[in-house]
């Protein structure tokens, strides 16, 4: 009763182990690449904030011996929308919500602007007008936190 058996191929036991393997594999790539991508959204925000008070500072240096500017100051502080910093050619395109990049905010983008006695920049912040009329609150303060934009 000798058989001679062929063989060929894997058990199930190796098949299983391979699959489990494998699956564990899967598991820390998905981590590990949704770690970075979280981070390189955060990145993005950070930049756009960068960009959009640049735009500021820029239009206001431009602007500072423009008599229809210095007019409009109040308590040595302006407000721009977003829109009128692209239509000064400050800013280049259109901003979108940094975590999704879908929603087109530029039009609820308000930055607050104060200024020195020279009518230079002080101090930049940045505010998503969350309920869309047209003012500003501490809440409503631009934060690089994915919560913020939901």
């Amino acid at each position: 009763m000798d058989r001679n058996l062929n063989n060929k191929g894997f058990t199930l036991v190796e098949l299983l182990a391979t699959i489990v393997i494998l699956a564990m594999i899967g598991v820390i790539s998905f981590v590990s690449i949704n770690g970075v991508i979280e981070q390189n959204k955060i990145k993005n925000c950070e930049n756009l904030e960068n960009s959009i008070k640049s735009a500021a500072k820029e239009y206001v240096s431009d602007k500072r011996y423009d008599n229809s500017f210095v007019s409009s100051v109040q308590d040595m502080k302006v407000l721009l929308g977003g829109r009128h910093l692209i239509n000064n050619k400050n800013l280049s395109g259109d901003v979108y919500n940094p975590f999704d990049n879908e929603d087109n905010i530029t039009d609820k983008v308000i930055v607050e602007v104060e200024l020195k006695e020279n009518y230079t920049a002080k101090d930049v912040d940045i505010y998503y007008d969350k309920n869309d009329d047209g003012s500003i609150s501490d809440d409503e303060k631009f934060i690089c936190n994915e919560d913020f934009w939901k």
